[in-house]
């Protein structure tokens, strides 16, 4: 036989001949209702929870659009590299590259900053001469908490047989 927890021996007998084994009925005068105390501690957490949810996607954005950034910039600086071992120079390259390709560093928020270190001569054995230069890339990656913009640095090593 069901009956609600909390019952003396003696109201459980009058329960069960009252109400039949079958039945369950809350003990007369329990409350069926949350009192305000209970609906404001329930508001509360839940405010809590929508609060915590929506600062999570915030960062989650702003992941995203930094990721996005070293992305873009990471295959435009192989782009670089390609047009380096096809055997165009500096100059061209920055001129034929789809990107703002900025003269100054640091770049500014949408430009990219590189430099060359090289070429030079090479002599690698059972490859002959190469031609090697090192490309230094600088890019706009993001921004602290106090809207301040950081910069990161790529440096990648191009090498090209020498054709001179």
């Amino acid at each position: 036989m069901k009956t609600p927890p909390g019952m003396t021996a003696v109201s459980r007998y009058f329960h069960a001949k009252r109400c039949g084994p079958e039945t369950v009925h809350p003990p007369f005068g329990a409350s069926r209702a949350y009192s305000l105390v209970e609906v404001l501690i329930g508001g509360a957490i839940l405010a809590f929870a929508v609060a915590a949810a929506s600062m999570l996607a915030a960062a989650i954005l702003v992941n995203q659009e930094n990721d996005g950034r070293t992305l873009r910039a990471l295959n435009v600086q192989e782009q670089y590299a390609k047009l380096y071992q096809l055997g165009l120079d500096h100059g061209a390259i920055t001129n034929i590259l789809p990107e703002a390709v900025s003269t100054a560093n640091p770049p500014g928020t949408n430009g990219l900053f590189f430099s060359m270190n090289g070429p030079g001569d090479v002599n690698i054995t059972g490859a002959g001469v190469m031609n090697m230069a090192t490309n230094t890339m600088v890019f706009h990656s993001g921004s602290d908490a106090n809207g301040v913009l950081r910069y990161a640095t790529n440096a990648a090593i191009l090498a090209r047989p020498s054709i001179r």
